[in-house]
């Protein structure tokens, strides 16, 4: 039986890389997913070659177990074809000769599949993965397929639908309830002749139709930005050194660092883009072109860690770059035939590289370390995925193509250093120009400056301090001056209003004295507990709070947080009644609201007198809903527990009617919140 949790967990051979490097991308759309999708599952295995699919539970991968027969015959794919003399093999083949026995290039496999009947009520999907050629019949007609089935390697044409992360393409099956028979006419006899990097085989997985294309659509998304974003800051620090040479050429560090980002800019993209490349002449095509770049690339890297490390080029740079040379058209023409000679090529150039910046940084060069700190990075990214091309070990946390952020942190410490050098050139020659008047002249107008910043950033200060209140809001002013103006924007965050239950008696009651003593004590724990978790106090209102989560700070977790703190807060207050008990004051009791909606956040006022707050229907609501919570009780409404991303404990809903609301409104008792929190309410203290 094959489980919703271990199918899951278990990737398939053929997802281990058709490229050298696969996409970090891949953890992120797959946890984005399960989180998700709500389409069906395979939950077990029948005997043979089968499983069943029932409905209610993520995406899963079918078994890669199916019924195989070598050679092509049509009549295999009908359903009450006798295959019990058929063997079991795995549908994926890998990049050795592990075929199934018998394999001549075309072969078919069969599973059956029993259709649950709550798998059936919503359309089903299916993304097939396949390097070849391939056709899927459902009881004896033809599903779908990739390419063109071929008999020989005239006859074939070659699909790659092998890449997960930029979105497989999702295909309909017309599955109704009960057994049916899936059946694979799969052939690949370019593999043999064309050489590539390829899983061969196929694999499959179904679910929920939307669920499923909602999924391929995001996939896309996500790879193309990271493409683009990787791409173009490689292209601006060519772009802004490639400038600062044209202005200065004495200095020709730049002209080889413009180069060693230019090269790496255009790898990054072509490397993304040969990942989604179906047709198989292009995939090679890009797979060469990206070798050769990572060939020039590393040159030219060298190149630039000699010329500022080192007073001559050694010859062994010259021996490297002949050997480069060499291979860049191989490794064009035929990156796979070259991958293991290209990968010792650069591997070498690593370690000469850093090599040369580490006796740099031994003898204490100035600014050699800023390179080393890039390098090592750098390095250690490259050498990771250079071995786990070389299947040396798998991957780590899900990280399979490294060097792209590696090679980020090596250009970003490369271009302070060249900042940090030039800067030093000006002003060591400021310094042999510069008389002693001059210098004290400057000198003179800087510490003027300065007393003029530091007026002014005392007099700003002042300002903030006497028109905001809390330590986000200022901190967020001190970074961004600009948001003191009067205004606001329209944001979705998470409300929470708490308020003392039956405190009027009390304060009719005690005296003055005492009951500011009860409230101090009450807000002094609450605050505590709302800055634990991030919140905004946006005002206290005698004995009640208003706090914010997602404003003026944006928290992509707003409604959790919220959600915890409120826990946290009914929680507290044993603590707070205990203080009150030893102060001989009466106990108290809170009750909260929690309610998540777009609202307009912003200074409210005038250019003297301006308070940070909030405006909308959703602040109107949390009132409301805070008014319906009794003593030790949280509420929340159906907008909160759907933002939470952890999953929220509920011991009971009721429909209230709320003024201003039509229909009445759903409130939850929020009782408890899971991972990362993991907060419980101890009792309703009421």
């Amino acid at each position: 039986m094959l489980s919703p949790m271990q199918a899951d967990l278990d990737r398939p051979q053929a997802d281990a890389r058709e490229t050298p490097r696969r996409r970090l991308a891949l953890g992120v759309c797959l946890a984005a997913f399960a989180l998700t999708c709500i389409g069906a599952t395979i939950a077990a295995e029948l005997p043979g070659a089968g499983a069943r699919l029932v409905g209610g539970a993520p995406v899963m991968r079918l078994p890669q177990a199916w019924k195989y027969h070598p050679g092509d015959d049509l009549t295999w794919a009908q359903p009450g074809f006798d295959d019990s003399d058929w063997i079991t093999a795995k549908t994926t083949f890998g990049r050795g000769a592990s075929h199934p026995p018998g394999w001549n290039g075309i072969g078919w496999f069969r599973m059956r599949l029993s259709v649950d009947e709550t798998a059936s009520t919503r359309p089903i999907g299916v993304w097939m993965f396949q390097s070849g050629a391939s056709e899927l019949y459902v009881d004896g007609r033809l599903a779908h397929g990739y390419g063109t089935v071929g008999t020989d390697y005239k006859s074939e044409r070659v699909h790659l639908q092998t890449n997960v992360e930029w979105g497989p393409q999702t295909l309909s099956l017309s599955l109704s309830p009960g057994p049916h028979v899936l059946a694979m006419r799969y052939s690949n006899f370019t593999a043999v002749r064309r050489r590539h990097l390829q899983e061969r085989g196929f694999w499959l997985r179904v679910g929920d139709l939307a669920s499923m294309a909602a999924q391929s659509r995001h996939s896309a998304r996500v790879m193309s930005a990271t493409q683009v974003g990787f791409t173009v800051v490689g292209l601006a620090f060519t772009m802004v050194h490639l400038a600062l040479f044209l202005f200065y050429p004495r200095m020709r560090q730049n002209l080889y660092f413009a180069a060693v980002t230019g090269f790496g800019a255009a790898m990054t993209f072509v490397d993304y883009q040969h990942d989604s490349a179906a047709d198989i002449e292009t995939h090679l095509a890009l797979f060469g072109a990206m070798r050769a770049l990572v060939l020039l690339m590393s040159c030219s890297g060298l190149l630039f860690t000699y010329s500022i490390f080192r007073q001559r080029m050694p010859k062994r740079f010259t021996w490297y770059v002949a050997a480069s040379g060499l291979t860049v058209v191989p490794a064009f023409v035929a990156p796979a035939a070259s991958f293991t000679w290209v990968n010792v090529l650069l591997m070498l150039g690593m370690i000469e590289s850093l090599r040369v910046v580490a006796v740099a940084v031994v003898r204490r060069q100035a600014g050699a370390w800023i390179v080393g700190a890039g390098y090592v990075t750098m390095v250690a990214t490259a050498a990771y995925d250079i071995l786990l091309d070389f299947g040396a070990f798998t991957e780590i946390g899900g990280l399979s193509n490294a060097y792209p952020y590696g090679g980020i942190a090596l250009l970003t410490s490369m271009s302070a250093y060249l900042a940090r050098r030039f800067a030093a050139t000006n002003n060591e020659l400021a310094a042999l120009n510069a008389d002693l008047e001059g210098r004290v002249t400057e000198r003179t107008a800087e510490l003027a400056r300065a007393n003029e910043e530091l007026d002014t950033r005392n007099d700003f200060i002042r300002g903030v301090f006497g028109r905001y209140l809390t330590d986000e809001i200022v901190e967020s002013l001190l970074e961004s001056p600009e948001k003191l103006q009067v205004g606001g924007e329209r944001r979705t965050i998470t409300i929470l209003m708490a308020d003392i239950r039956g405190s009027t008696p009390l304060t009719e009651e005690l005296p003055a004295e005492d009951v500011m003593r009860l409230l101090n004590t009450f807000l002094a724990h609450m605050t505590d507990v709302i800055m634990e978790h991030e919140g905004t106090i946006d005002e206290f209102i005698g004995d009640a709070i208003m706090v914010l989560f997602g404003a003026p700070v944006w928290k992509e977790d707003h409604a959790d947080r919220a959600v915890a703190c409120a826990i946290a807060m009914q929680n507290r207050m044993d603590a707070v009644n205990a203080e009150n008990a030893a102060n001989g004051l009466p106990s108290v009791h809170m009750g909260i609201g929690v309610n998540t909606g777009p609202v307009v956040v912003g200074n409210i006022g005038s250019a003297r007198r301006a308070k940070y707050g909030v405006v909308g229907i959703d602040v109107v609501l949390t009132a409301r809903i805070q008014a319906h919570a009794e003593a030790g009780q949280i509420l929340g409404s159906d907008a909160v527990t759907r933002a939470c991303a952890s999953p929220v404990d509920t011991s009971g809903t009721r429909q209230v009617p709320l003024k201003g609301v039509t229909r009445p409104m759903a409130l939850h008792e929020l009782a408890a919140i899971g991972a990362p929190y993991d907060a419980r309410l101890h009792s309703t203290h009421g």
